[in-house]
């Protein structure tokens, strides 16, 4: 017995400093979210993705989506037509991803026939953290922070220069909306700006609740709330 646990402990490099002990964990990071930590190994192939606004970052990210759960039931069925099925970001959707339910409450059965490894959602799924990180490493992310979910998806790729590269094209095409709005602003400098929730409520949108505020685009600058 005590021969086969000698031999055991050195088969698995039991000293802890070998280069054996350490290449296991050479290939995975630490991601912070919202929900707290997870360690991601390897660059996840089968991402699922638990919203439009993180199915965005994705494809910014040049990563297509294994599965999808959009925010309303736009459609119910299989996205085998994506550019006809997923609202304003379907033309850039090339693969089929599997429906996986809504944003808020996605299918646990959709995703595990996915066989997912990695899964992005907001915030809001806080309550199926442990049920999804079951299945494959899990991150929450606050709906609203572009670039902090963006370094998040990235890191967890195991490529984050793709999220810098990203986000200094979109500080390129920030300045030069900002140059082809001034126009507009200057002849028009105070704009009520309104969104529909669910078609049905309307929100003022403001630095604090839009992708338009969060990025920091002219209208940032010029929204105004009522008096």
């Amino acid at each position: 017995m005590a021969i086969a646990t000698v031999l055991i402990i050195t088969s698995c490099g039991g000293t802890g400093n070998s280069p054996q002990s350490a290449s296991p964990d050479a290939n995975c990071r630490v991601v912070k979210h919202e929900a707290g930590e997870t360690e991601v190994c390897g660059q996840p192939e089968n991402v699922v993705v638990l919203g439009p606004n993180v199915l965005e970052l994705l494809l910014a990210l040049g990563v297509q989506p294994a599965g999808f759960a959009d925010q309303m039931a736009f459609h119910q069925g299989k996205y085998d037509n994506p550019s006809q099925q997923i609202p304003y970001l379907g033309d850039r959707v090339k693969s089929q991803p599997t429906n996986v339910g809504l944003t808020y409450t996605p299918s646990i059965e959709a995703i595990l026939n996915t066989q997912p490894d990695l899964i992005v959602g907001s915030q809001w799924l806080e309550k199926e953290y442990g049920n999804l990180s079951e299945i494959a490493p899990t991150l929450l992310l606050e709906w609203f922070d572009v670039e902090g979910n963006l370094r998040a998806i990235a890191q967890a790729l195991g490529r984050p220069e793709l999220a810098e590269d990203a986000i200094a094209k979109r500080q390129e095409k920030i300045a030069q909306a900002r140059k082809q709005l001034a126009p507009a602003v200057k002849t028009n400098p105070k704009v009520l700006m309104l969104t529909a929730s669910n078609l049905q409520d309307m929100v003022l949108i403001t630095e604090g609740n839009s992708f338009c505020g969060s990025l920091e685009l002219i209208c940032k600058e010029k929204i105004k709330k009522p008096e």
